[in-house]
């Protein structure tokens, strides 16, 4: 018989779902759950009876599956579905007053439902959300290669710093040897006498009296003649 969808818990059967089950070898969650099957197209859906466990394990090759099974010992899985991180959900029915919930896939319209069979009903939010965070997850190749680019963005922005640092300083120097050079000698002139430097030779030189003038004989005069033509300012 069909149950309602949005407005009846689906019917547990004989089975019931306190039954013991095991734990599935390498699974990254699971839960225990039954199927619910929505009749045709309509907001009816009928339940499996039977006492399942859904349970969410990674292949060799990385790939994660959303399985469902039969919790009596050596059953096979009826239910493997391939998963991707971002693209999958677990949600409850919030039109059901059951404990209803619903595997989305964003990438199509596809959507499997079941109902909680764990004992403990006021944990369904908190398992919910682990199940949730098993299926986020990136996979250890992903999360490396996350990591692998923090450390190249890390290394970058380090060299970066240093060679803003190094252009600094650099500029830094640059502007203390122009005030250093502004400020000591020219050409081996001292800055006090540059005013004398740019003058010609001899015009510094106050010129001798008549007397002293005519007090020097012609060999005389040369040679003074002589000496300060040859004075280098």
């Amino acid at each position: 018989m069909a149950t309602p969808l949005f407005s009846q818990q689906p019917q547990r059967g004989g089975a019931g779902a306190g039954g013991r089950g095991g734990t599935v070898a390498g699974a990254l969650v699971e839960f225990k759950a039954g199927r619910l099957f929505r009749d045709g197209a309509t907001n009816w859906v009928r339940p499996d009876a039977r006492r399942g466990v859904c349970y969410v394990r990674r292949d060799d090759e990385g790939l994660m599956y959303f399985c469902w099974k039969e919790r009596q010992g050596g059953a096979q899985p009826e239910e493997e579905l391939i998963v991707f991180s971002g693209d999958v959900r677990l949600e409850k029915v919030q039109q059901s007053s059951g404990r209803v919930y619903v595997l989305k896939f964003q990438s199509s319209s596809q959507r499997v439902f079941f109902w909680l069979q764990e004992p403990d009903a006021a944990g369904d939010s908190r398992l919910i959300g682990r199940v949730n965070a098993v299926l986020d997850d990136k996979g250890e190749d992903e999360e490396e290669e996350a990591r692998t680019l923090l450390r190249q963005d890390s290394q970058e922005a380090e060299a970066l710093s240093r060679h803003r640092e190094q252009s600094a300083l650099a500029r830094e120097s640059s502007e203390l040897s122009r005030d250093a050079l502004a400020s000591t000698q020219v050409g081996g002139v001292p800055a006090s006498m540059r005013r004398v430097s740019q003058q010609n030779p001899g015009d510094d030189v106050q010129p001798m009296g008549e007397r002293a003038a005519a007090g020097l004989g012609p060999g005389q005069l040369g040679s003074l003649r002589e000496l300060l033509s040859s004075i280098q300012v």
